[in-house]
């Protein structure tokens, strides 16, 4: 029953139109148009583009329904969408993802998950997984693409997408190419991310949680940026790959042509980089201002040289990934102590303005041996020179 709008504020009437649904305002924005209160005809005209955009979001929903609605006149009520993300980075898993919706449920915005920002497919992401009939992800690591490629390791994802269904689909419509082996009827659509709603939902679902496997990663190994290009070949990643050498979960069978010949970096190596990166993490999470990394002259090298306040900091960073040879912190040789010393002294004759500050070593000991997670730890002042 339409109230006496004429009666109503204008934040009465505001409310009163949000609770409405947005189908059946086309009859009530002409009203509200007549109205002398100008702020009243300012509300419609904001409803009114509302309105526009969800009319224009169901229309597209409708016309990516056509595969699925074909399959459902034809008795299979159970159709899953299928695809995949993460086939062309350099570095983590390929994610695929399938889904089931709702033929009585539209999950209005539904598109390609590559048309869509961040914060969009987060929100889809969580109404798919609320109001879908079934979804399911599966992951196939980064080892596993080196073993057997890329292609064949996203089939062996979207099946096991498929196979962990339930109820069990009927028949699947699939981005890209036919999955070998699917354990239904199959079609497969090119570009069907973009055409067909229930593909570009488990695109959606693939998307996200890849990227949050990544921000895992990220937190990690912060020093290849994985938090903001999630692994692909961007120019900044490249660039941390050649400083930093391969991390654990790059494939080594993408980064060939950034690498060349020269050999995949020994586990020692990794761990060293790794933990550097993770310690100029930590410092800057205490206040500290990084002012340079891996400094090198004739008389030693310095992992970190920081600012704390006033003070200049040489840092020297120790990983282990058991106790077998002592604390990291003990590796700290009086050899190295004196090689320390003297890169920093040469450091301070090139930068003579910071000849008058305090200085002090401290050393960030990165322990692998607990938990199966880096524990990192800074001590201040750890030795005097």
């Amino acid at each position: 029953m339409l109230p006496n709008l004429s009666g109503m504020r204008v934040a009465e009437i505001e409310s009163w139109l949000r609770q409405q649904p947005l189908e059946s305002l086309d009859a009530i924005l002409p009203l509200l148009d007549r109205d002398g209160r100008k702020g009243v005809r300012n509300l419609a005209e904001r409803f009114r583009l509302r309105v526009e955009s969800h009319l224009s979001q169901v229309e597209s929903y409708e016309k990516k329904s056509v595969f699925e609605k074909a399959l459902w006149a034809k008795g299979y009520e159970l159709v899953a969408g299928v695809d995949e993300a993460g086939r062309g980075p350099l570095a983590g898993p390929v994610v695929a993802a399938a889904v089931i919706l709702d033929p009585n449920v539209r999950i209005l915005g539904l598109d390609d998950s590559k048309r869509l920002s961040p914060s969009r497919r987060e929100d889809l992401s969580r109404r798919i997984k609320a109001e879908a009939l079934a979804w399911r992800v599966a992951v196939v690591s980064h080892s596993e693409i080196d073993r057997i490629n890329v292609a064949q390791a996203a089939f062996i994802a979207m099946r096991q997408a498929l196979d962990g269904l339930k109820p069990v689909p009927q028949y699947a419509l699939v981005d890209g190419f036919p999955i070998p082996g699917a354990p239904c009827p199959q079609r497969a659509v090119v570009a069907g991310d973009a055409l067909i709603n229930s593909v570009a939902a488990a695109s959606i679902l693939a998307k996200v949680h890849r990227a949050r496997i990544m921000m895992g990663y990220a937190r990690r190994y912060p020093q290849y940026g994985f938090d903001v290009h999630k692994g692909y070949c961007t120019r900044e990643h490249r660039e941390a790959i050649e400083r930093f050498g391969l991390s654990p979960i790059h494939r080594r069978t993408f980064c060939k042509g950034i690498v060349g010949n020269v050999a995949v970096p020994p586990d020692r190596l990794l761990l060293s980089k790794e933990a550097e990166g993770l310690a100029a993490l930590h410092l800057r999470q205490e206040g500290f201002r990084i002012v340079a990394r891996n400094y090198r002259c004739r008389l030693g090298e310095i992992d970190i040289i920081a600012r704390d306040g006033e003070a200049v900091v040489f840092v020297e960073v120790k990983a282990r990934r058991s106790f077998r040879f002592g604390a990291p912190a003990e590796s700290v040789t009086e050899r190295k102590r004196r090689s320390l010393e003297g890169a920093a002294r040469y450091y301070l004759m090139q930068n003579p303005s910071l000849a008058d500050k305090p200085c002090r070593f401290d050393v960030v000991t990165v322990d692998y041996a607990e938990a199966g997670h880096p524990v990192i730890d800074l001590i201040r002042n750890a030795f005097l020179a």
